[in-house]
């Protein structure tokens, strides 16, 4: 059977607190790694780049995360509730460009040992600069609005559900985030 992690804001290895920015650490395995964030109005976030051996997933839990994403650097803005998704070589950065404070899941699936990165042990994490040809197109983004159930994201490395309670085991690490007004988002990794 496979291990089920409840993830919590508040409960993780807080790797970052400041009045505009607070950063945990809710899980972090090879397969996956999980932060809870905070930003204050304004705040920049990851400037573009890419990840070569893994996917980067947002999930803005309040506020509004505007994405850049794809070899134009497109600007998507996501609110509460929404789910995007970064393969490997797609181009993307963040920030909080809004008045509101945002508060977001980020997954790196598999891990990549993104925990150490952000606790300063992992200097040759795999965020680089966007490659010369742009990387790859737009198109191969996946947002999901917001209120959408049942899979979001399925991938060999990470399978996203949102259910309105827990599923079945799967064999795989399975980390859970309750969300707020019911329901609960289900990792698989």
């Amino acid at each position: 059977m496979s291990e089920v992690i409840v993830l919590s804001p508040g409960e993780g290895e807080v790797v970052g607190d400041a009045p505009d920015r607070r950063v945990e650490i809710l899980c972090d395995r090879d397969e996956l790694v999980v932060t809870w964030t905070r930003f204050g109005p304004g705040r920049d976030g990851a400037q573009p780049h890419v990840h070569h051996t893994h996917s980067d997933l947002f999930f803005v839990l309040a506020g509004e995360l505007t994405l850049v994403v794809g070899p134009e650097r497109e600007e998507r803005v996501l609110g509460a509730g929404t789910l995007a998704f970064a393969p490997p070589l797609l181009v993307h950065g963040f920030r909080n460009a809004g008045g509101a404070e945002l508060r977001y899941l980020n997954f790196h699936a598999p891990g990549a040992r993104f925990a150490d990165f952000l606790r300063g042990r992992n200097p040759g994490f795999d965020q680089v600069d966007p490659p010369a040809d742009g990387g790859r197109p737009v198109t191969d983004a996946l947002i999901v609005p917001p209120g959408a159930r049942g899979v979001l994201v399925d991938r060999d490395e990470i399978r996203v559900e949102a259910r309105d309670e827990p599923g079945p085991p799967s064999g795989r690490l399975t980390c859970l985030h309750p969300l707020e007004g019911g329901g609960v988002l289900e990792l698989h990794a």
